[in-house]
């Protein structure tokens, strides 16, 4: 089975190459964050994970929780997380995507050490 990061990776990219495309890097990064968080409810993974739940019905619910928030393209990327079974990747589409939208716009991550206490 393949790792979880590598399947989050083309999800990923397509969405960066779409909000960077679109110059909404900034919403995506809100609603990656808004979907992943919702994915990680207890509640919502029994639901996800219930077989006897069509893939239409549970797209619906995202999108219902979040409404106005995801746009047509965010839909979409629901319906297609749905109906592959990747909405668990969520989180991990959205570090990837907040490390290409880094990289992208020059943010640069430190750790600073210091001999004194500042």
């Amino acid at each position: 089975m393949a790792e979880p990061t590598t399947v989050a990776r083309p999800y990923a990219e397509a969405v960066f190459k779409l909000a960077h495309a679109e110059h909404s890097l900034g919403k995506w990064s809100e609603a990656l964050s808004a979907l992943a968080l919702v994915a990680q409810d207890a509640r919502v993974r029994a639901l996800v994970a219930d077989p006897n739940r069509p893939d239409s019905e549970v797209a619906h619910f995202f999108i219902s929780i979040l409404p106005g928030a995801l746009g047509k393209e965010g839909e979409n990327l629901v319906r297609v997380l749905t109906e592959n079974k990747r909405l668990g990747l969520l989180s991990e589409i959205r570090a990837q995507y907040e490390m290409l939208k880094d990289a992208s716009e020059g943010v640069v991550e430190a750790q600073l050490m210091s001999a004194f206490e500042l």
